[in-house]
């Protein structure tokens, strides 16, 4: 029974071990996203107004600009 013992224990330390490893890796992961947010897409903010996202997504602005070409 004492060798099912010492496996029990080193199962339990392995999982605690892999489970530090994991979240430290979470964390960092996060740590660097923020960062490159930070970085790349934070200052270039754009302001978009309801009308011109509507053209946008429906193409209607395109079909305009083709109509005053003619």
């Amino acid at each position: 029974m004492q060798r099912s013992d010492k496996t029990d224990r080193r199962s339990v330390a392995a999982r605690g071990r892999l489970g530090r490893h994991l979240a430290i890796a979470l964390i960092l992961k996060f740590v660097v996203l923020v960062l490159l947010w930070h970085s790349f897409i934070k200052p270039h903010r754009i302001t978009v107004d309801g009308m011109t996202m509507a053209d946008h997504m429906t193409g209607t602005q395109a079909i305009q600009k083709e109509r005053h070409h003619d």
